[in-house]
């Protein structure tokens, strides 16, 4: 049984260089499919755990034989190389942002080949498809700014590394003295990195046959983008209350169960990542989901039923969205940055996005711990004398 659980278990690397790059599988038992070192048997095994305090093996539970979930946001090893080629994306319409630029630029070129300063103002993908070859995004500005640059960048599949300018920096973990303090250790070790789930979402005219998870009527599709927190459905004005209809893996395969949806009307509706479970989603009643959970959470907005809960569903689940009823406003909203009108008759539809969010964690906070201390989670209340 042992042996068993052992060529079950995630064949990675015992030797500290193979940390970069932990958690790959290989069909050959006892091997490591990156090095080819034999791993020792359990006994062995779990020494060496302790003794180098790996997280990847630590994760490892040899009674179930759990495994980290393919697609969940999970921490993993980035390697960069010790001089690595880097993106500078600065939003210097921060005033905090064009100083700190200047004084960093001359610092981080002693320490890295800067290949790329583009003009944020002027940047899209279409521009971001055009950038040199980089190894690193250097991000400076807010969380609003990270989430608007990982759409720009999705398709380069690099890592971010956020420098926070903005209020919260729940996911531009860094100031620049952590940047000066930590940069060593990010290029000549490994460096800590979530692959964050984002999602797809598409905009159907009335025209489009009814959604289907197997097959999408692609002619009639008429707005496609990638989000990193949330797709939003709001009421807009004249701000009456509008009609949805809402369907999990909706299908028409008539040989399957069809669910016709369930109705509601209301101010509108937030179908948020788990990175997005602290945004909009949380403000609107709905829950904090761990970044390793992989999960997408469901959450109306003022519905007219007290019997209307923010749902969590499977990361894997595809989600749809008819307007039944909507407003001469009615808009559609991607990450609060990017937005769309929409009709009556319309449909959205909204799944895991191909491509992840590569972020780079700061080697002193936990997500708990930046939970507790950026957004106060769980704290008493205070004296404000």
């Amino acid at each position: 049984m042992v042996k068993n659980q052992t060529r079950k278990a995630e064949q990675v690397c015992i030797n500290r260089h193979s940390h970069r790059a932990p958690g790959i599988t290989t069909s050959v038992p006892h091997q490591c499919q990156i090095c080819t070192t034999p791993v020792p048997d359990i006994t062995t095994f779990n020494a060496i755990l302790l003794t180098f305090h790996c997280k990847p093996y630590r994760r490892l539970h040899y009674g179930g034989m759990t495994a980290t979930p393919p697609h969940s946001e999970v921490t993993h090893y980035c390697q960069l190389p010790t001089r690595p080629r880097v993106i500078v994306l600065a939003n210097r319409l921060k005033s905090p942002v064009q100083a700190a630029t200047q004084s960093l630029l001359p610092w981080l070129e002693s320490r890295a080949d800067v290949v790329a300063v583009p003009d944020l103002t002027q940047f899209d993908a279409d521009a971001a498809a055009e950038l040199p070859t980089a190894d690193l995004i250097l991000v400076l500005g807010g969380d609003g700014t990270m989430i608007g640059q990982a759409r720009q960048t999705v398709a380069l599949d690099l890592p971010v590394l956020g420098v926070n300018f903005g209020k919260l920096g729940f996911l531009a973990e860094f100031s620049i003295d952590d940047l000066h303090t930590h940069w060593d250790q990010l290029v000549q070790s490994h460096c800590h990195a979530t692959r964050r789930v984002m999602i797809e979402t598409m905009v159907f005219d009335p025209d489009s046959a009814d959604c289907d998870i197997d097959a999408l009527d692609m002619d009639h599709c008429r707005f496609v983008t990638h989000g990193v927190n949330d797709a939003v459905i709001t009421a807009g004005p004249p701000f009456r209350m509008i009609e949805l209809q809402l369907t999990i893996d909706p299908t028409t395969d008539k040989t399957r169960h069809h669910d016709l949806g369930t109705h509601f009307t209301g101010d509108g509706v937030i179908v948020s990542t788990a990175t997005g479970s602290t945004a909009y989603n949380l403000s609107a009643g709905g829950p904090i989901i761990s970044p390793s959970v992989d999960a997408h959470c469901i959450t109306p907005i003022c519905p007219q039923s007290l019997a209307f809960r923010p749902l969590v569903v499977a990361g894997s689940s595809s989600i749809a969205l008819r307007v039944l009823r909507a407003n001469a406003g009615t808009t559609l909203s991607i990450d609060g940055q990017v937005s769309i009108a929409l009709q009556r008759d319309e449909q959205v539809f909204i799944r895991r996005s191909p491509h992840t969010f590569q972020l780079i964690r700061n080697p002193r906070v936990s997500y708990w711990r930046m939970l507790a201390e950026k957004m106060h989670w769980a704290s008493n209340p205070t004296n404000p004398d």
